[in-house]
């Protein structure tokens, strides 16, 4: 008992004494190119809430934020049910869609069993900071362009990493919201660009367009704030991605893992494999009643019909993911990447992971309720700005992002026999998610 007055008293102390502590996600990569390393990407853990007090809108330290594996601790009494392996959640994703000449094709054709691994070309490799992660870019026949990700940490708690990102990504494209497509790379299948034998990885389809690492400005990373809520409305796409972010309790949306798409108009979040390290709905309640009960809260029309979509994204996603769906979701994509259960680290991680699906799914369903009544007293006291007033989104193109595509293209032309466009698309593609991951 001494032992656990003594802990609990640290972590009070600890929360007290740091104001913000940054910790390196599990997906913070570093890129050699050249023989240089790019850098790394860090994804901060999130220990300030905005504050509660609209008026001024000041940070409070609340020890809510994202955490690190290591970190993640549950009472050894917690009860783990897991679904048995005959009553898992069966996958429903679709891999085929229909081309430009109205050809059926098969996206993730690559993870068939007769693909022919030959006409995969593997092009470059990049590992995670404290080789926590490492991945590689292919292309395949069509030569559609992946990234192959594997953890690099050892032990069954670092298999955790394709749980996360298998479950969030999944929730995201049955919903059809704008983020990459992902599918479990088996941990027997030798799959080019797979650099650990055994152990199971994603494949994630590469998204088009360039990131936002470059604007500075704007940014769509929670906890929830005013300026949040101008910057979300300047697309259509953002109040979409921020739900879904909320639904996920995923707090690491940096602007290094959005992706525009000129050609479409269109966006596309990245990475969502730090789902359930914070309790963002929790935050977001506040946030919103605190605006409710006081009325201080100004909005433009932009922002109005923004909030009213990130409402009704998370309307959508609380009543289609029941709780007990989620971990029925969440076992059969830990039974699928064939962790071990019996793994004590692995049953604490899993528990905590549950409970915080349902701590979430019941605060996203009283943010939807707060919402309802904030939105419907501030129906007629919206501001009607004309475009000028309104801050318009600039996406900035990076000095480094051409450099890299210009020595790519010099490099994969003669190991890539394609017409040039298809060369210039791969290296775009490459050359972004370099950049994302510095």
């Amino acid at each position: 008992m001494n032992k656990i007055v003594g802990i609990f008293l640290c972590g009070i102390l600890t929360v007290f004494c740091m104001q913000v502590q940054c910790v390196e996600s599990d997906t913070g990569l570093d890129t050699e190119i050249d023989g240089q390393i790019i850098g790394l990407v860090l994804q901060s853990d999130i220990d300030t809430e905005i504050g509660l007090v609209p008026e001024n809108d000041t940070a409070l330290d609340t020890g809510i934020g994202l955490m690190s594996e290591d970190d993640m601790v549950v009472d050894s009494d917690t009860e783990i049910d897991l679904v048995p392996e005959n009553d898992m959640v069966l996958q429903t994703d679709i891999d085929t869609e229909i081309a430009s000449d109205n050809t059926v094709v098969d996206t993730f054709a690559v993870l068939k069993a007769d693909y022919d691994y030959s006409a995969i070309k593997v092009l470059k490799q990049i590992r995670g900071g404290k080789k926590k992660s490492i991945c590689s870019f292919i292309v395949d026949h069509a030569n559609t362009v992946f990234l192959v990700k594997q953890t690099n940490r050892p032990g069954p708690t670092g298999e955790l990493i394709a749980v996360r990102d298998m479950f969030a990504t999944h929730i995201a494209e049955s919903h059809n919201l704008p983020a990459n497509r992902v599918r479990l790379i088996p941990k027997n299948m030798n799959l080019p660009g797979k650099v650990r034998k055994g152990i199971a990885g994603t494949l994630h389809l590469c998204v088009s367009g360039k990131n936002l690492s470059g604007k500075s400005g704007l940014s769509l990373q929670q906890p929830i704030s005013v300026q949040l809520i101008k910057d979300m409305s300047q697309h259509d796409d953002f109040p979409r991605i921020v739900a879904l972010d909320t639904f996920l309790g995923n707090a690491a949306r940096r602007n290094n893992t959005l992706f525009y798409d000129e050609a479409t108009n269109r966006f596309a979040a990245i990475d969502l494999e730090s789902a359930f390290k914070t309790q963002l709905a929790e935050v977001t309640r506040s946030f919103f009643k605190a605006y409710l009960n006081n009325k201080s809260l100004v909005l433009s029309k932009k922002q109005f019909d923004s909030l009213t979509v990130y409402r009704d994204t998370l309307k959508m996603l609380v009543k289609n993911n029941s709780i007990q769906d989620q971990h029925g979701l969440l076992d059969y994509f830990v039974a699928q990447v064939g962790i071990a259960r019996k793994d004590k680290k692995v049953a604490q991680l899993i528990a905590l992971y549950k409970t915080r699906i349902k701590e979430n799914h019941a605060y996203c369903q009283e943010v939807v309720t707060i919402l309802d009544a904030l939105l419907r007293s501030y129906k007629d006291k919206v501001l009607d700005l004309s475009d000028d007033q309104e801050s318009i989104l600039v996406i900035n193109r990076s000095a480094r992002y051409d450099l890299l595509c210009n020595s790519m293209k010099d490099e994969y032309r003669d190991k890539i026999q394609c017409p040039e466009s298809t060369l210039v698309d791969i290296v775009n593609k490459i050359s972004a998610y370099c950049i994302a991951y510095q």
